[in-house]
């Protein structure tokens, strides 16, 4: 959904689109959801993989300076 409201207004609207999609098709709900969360699934397990990695490389990058400074 792409709506901009206030503050104020935003559980009052969140509460009104609740309504409305609840008169929907149970099986329209069920793709809807799917689809939403397919596409939110597949964007967290592509910034997932990066994430890790950036976490690989300083955890080794952390690992290395310890072992520098052990040294000497």
């Amino acid at each position: 959904m792409n709506e901009i409201v206030s503050r104020e207004a935003l559980l009052p609207r969140a509460w009104e689109l609740a309504r409305h999609m609840k008169k929907q098709n149970p099986l329209t709900l069920r793709y809807t959801r799917m689809a939403l969360s397919n596409r939110f699934r597949r964007r967290l397990q592509e910034g997932l993989s990066y994430g890790l990695a950036l976490e690989g490389i300083s955890a080794a990058q952390v690992a290395l300076l310890n072992a520098q400074k052990a040294r000497g």
